[in-house]
């Protein structure tokens, strides 16, 4: 999940290290988890939970995001479409 990790990256940047992105790895049985984090150190490293990729070990796609932020979260599902070899 390097986009994820770049906008962690830039997110800190981009605040002066006020906010930190945070990208946390899992696993929840045959599912890779990577959650986005928004991290605040100066609240006692607050943080606020942004979104979730899901993806199987071997195959990154299809994946589903799940936006972390509303009551009732929605889930979108990502397919990569290849050409025929």
């Amino acid at each position: 999940m390097t986009i994820l990790k770049e906008q962690a990256t830039f997110l800190s940047g981009a605040t002066d290290n006020l906010l930190e992105g945070r990208v946390k790895h899992s696993q929840s049985g045959d599912v890779i988890l990577v959650d986005f984090f928004i991290g605040v150190p100066v609240m006692d490293n607050y943080e606020y939970h942004g979104l979730r990729v899901q993806h199987e070990p071997v195959m990154i796609y299809p994946m589903t995001v799940t936006d972390q932020t509303l009551n009732a979260p929605s889930t979108s599902t990502i397919y990569l479409n290849c050409p025929a070899q």
